[in-house]
């Protein structure tokens, strides 16, 4: 272990500090923290975020026998095992509120911050510990527990704060915390995952392995890579509830992924790290086997399948559903496959992901989002109805509607929806040495150094709407640079004006000496027909999908003490039926103007003559409906 020598990582990651939204990105970001399920998830659930101190106060002890963990417990004979639960929501919705409110919050906002991080930092004990247990049950567990995982979900909010306020002392307590847990479980001599009757906190604890492997790049120390690699080892050697990510079942050509689909999904990071941290041939073929499969689970817009769990199931756009949690942690995975790896093919995915399964999961009032959803959606009203093969591991569904908590389920999907966004403007923006990269499109400002010389780029854009991008250049002095930037998989060319290009496979770059220069970049494009994994067929036009809306019926399911937040159902007029595919549909680029709500502004419907006798319909981007079809069976003939 000692020896071990990891693999080059491609790209730089850069902190928060130097990546910012702006446009619309901005906009949305704004509304969520002012208005939105972001910024007031706190005064929607205090009881599970202000009122419980787990770090502090009310850390979990052997007294306690049971505790409100934000769920109306379907299953109270598990609520015992929960007791970690409250980190989870907490810190992943603190994740969310630190970054959107120290990148485009209000003073008020960024104090807040403040305060929560002093409160944390003063939880920490004389010899390290940050967490949520006692003295009586911390690294003591045999059973399900919650200990890795709650130090994860709050290292991640620790660290992001200090790349934005770049105060050491933050980032050497993380480091001192992290220290105290590998000398509790030693390298090579204990077992943190050897537990019986394992769920949902011990599976959770794996992505530990995003703050060793955050450490490593900030620090350079082999040694937390080697942690990452132990860990991923020590969690492949026992029987737990998910172990779609062990080995074993990667290397086996006839398993199917069965697990909690959120587990599933952010454990490819877990490996992903394990792999670079030692370049090992059989964690190469386990990646590769994990990358090979994704085919088989991945539905039009993108997400993940698992509804919660994955069960055998393969992707269906109608029946097959997925959680917004899953969505959110497979496109962290693949940011990490980007950064890793240096292959823009990942971007296209975190876009199609982003911009369709995650926006199109989102209300289009920013209001709610829905836990689960699919991407044919014919009826929101909380069980699941028309969405489900029966299979299910829950015996009452609630999950299938909107929402600003989900707390009759959990409230683990919001805080994550906080933190989707913040994700991938991380990634829009990265560096290889001199290089800049640029693997990602949208509305942001870039500042950098690039030997010594301070340099700035403001993106302008309503990409995805448009496939049109600005950037303009701004530096105290020339500025000679080299910038490499992603030629989008859908993209049949690129015009570039204001530089010269050099084209690659999947990239160019443009160079020069940089100080108030404007480059434009136009991707060309058209209308494409694609082909599901069940022979289904769907519109995509650039980085968006295409959908069928259908006109939905909303119904109050419950008011919130806060107004104005709401729990909403929706179904169809009666009488509706889905739309067949006629075989060869011409279509084309909608003159009529685009009408609803979409956080890019304008786009381009699309109009085709799907059915019968050339009748035309208008599709419109999947995010802008809640209801909607978006695949199409072809018509039997």
């Amino acid at each position: 272990m000692a020896n071990a020598r990891p693999l080059p990582q491609a790209f730089q990651w850069l902190t928060c500090k130097h990546i910012r939204p702006s446009g619309w990105l901005a906009e949305q970001m704004q509304f969520d923290l002012n208005h939105g399920f972001v910024g007031h998830l706190d005064q929607l659930v205090p009881e599970l975020i202000t009122e419980d101190d787990i770090y502090g106060e009310h850390r979990r002890t052997l007294a306690d026998k049971a505790k409100d963990v934000g769920s109306i417990a379907q299953d109270a004979d598990w609520e015992v095992q929960y007791l970690w639960w409250n980190a989870e929501t907490q810190s992943n919705w603190w994740d969310g509120f630190v970054r959107h409110a120290m990148l485009v919050g209000t003073e008020e906002q960024q104090n807040k911050v403040h305060r929560y991080i002093d409160h944390i930092l003063s939880t920490q004990d004389n010899d390290g510990y940050i967490g949520i247990y006692a003295p009586d049950l911390r690294y003591k567990a045999k059973g399900e527990n919650g200990e890795l995982w709650a130090q994860a979900a709050l290292f991640r909010v620790l660290i992001a704060y200090y790349e934005v306020t770049q105060n050491q002392d933050v980032l050497d307590r993380v480091i001192k915390a992290v220290e105290r847990t590998m000398t509790a479980w030693p390298i090579n001599e204990s077992k943190p995952f050897d537990v019986t009757e394992s769920y949902a906190g011990v599976g959770h604890g794996l992505v530990f392995t995003d703050v060793l492997d955050r450490l490593y790049q900030l620090t350079g120390k082999q040694q937390y890579l080697d942690y990452a690699h132990f860990l991923y080892r020590d969690y492949c050697r026992y029987p737990l509830c998910d172990i779609d990510i062990q080995l074993d079942a990667l290397l086996d050509p006839d398993y199917r992924y069965q697990g909690h689909a959120v587990h599933t999904w952010e454990h490819l990071r877990p490996l992903l790290t394990a792999y670079f941290a030692t370049g090992s041939k059989d964690l190469k073929a386990g990646l590769e086997a994990f990358v090979g499969r994704l085919p088989d689970y991945l539905t039009p817009s993108g997400a993940p399948i698992g509804d919660e769990f994955i069960l055998g199931k393969q992707a269906n756009a109608t029946q097959v559903g997925y959680e917004y949690c899953s969505i959110h942690e497979l496109l962290d995975g693949f940011t990490h496959m980007l950064q890793k790896t240096g292959e823009f093919s990942w971007a296209d995915h975190i876009e199609n992901m982003l911009f369709n399964a995650a926006q199109g999961a989102r209300h289009p009032d920013g209001m709610g989002i829905a836990y689960l959803k699919t991407d044919n959606s014919y009826s929101m009203l909380g069980e699941a109805g028309v969405h489900s093969d029966g299979c299910t591991a829950h015996e009452v569904q609630t999950r299938y509607k909107y929402s600003p908590t989900h707390q009759e389920a959990a409230v683990c999907c919001v805080p994550n929806a906080g933190r989707i966004y913040p994700y991938y403007l991380k990634a829009m923006w990265m560096q290889q040495q001199d290089t800049i990269i640029k693997p990602l499109y949208g509305p942001s400002e870039f500042t950098t150094e690039i030997k010594g010389q301070r340099l700035t780029i403001s993106e302008q854009t309503n990409y995805p709407a448009e496939h049109s991008v600005v950037l303009q250049f701004s530096a105290d002095s020339p500025v000679q640079a080299t910038l490499r930037c992603r030629l989008p998989g859908w993209a049949k060319g690129v015009c570039v004006k204001g530089a010269n290009v050099e084209l690659g496979e999947g990239w160019f770059e443009i160079r020069g000496q940089w100080q108030g220069q404007r480059v434009e970049i136009q991707f060309n494009t058209q209308p494409q027909l694609c082909t599901d994994n069940l022979g289904d067929h769907y519109f995509r036009y650039g980085p968006l999908v295409y959908s069928l809306p259908i006109k939905a019926i909303e119904t109050i399911d419950k008011q919130l003490p806060l107004v104005p937040f709401q729990e909403r159902c929706y179904q169809t007029e009666n009488g509706w039926l889905p739309v067949e595919y006629n075989h060869n549909p011409h279509t084309e680029l909608a003159s009529l103007e685009a009408t609803a709500a979409l956080p890019w502004g304008q786009y381009t419907p699309l109009r085709t003559d799907l059915g019968y006798q050339g009748q035309q319909f208008v599709l419109q981007p999947m995010a802008a409906h809640i209801l909607r079809q978006v695949t199409f069976k072809p018509k039997a003939w």
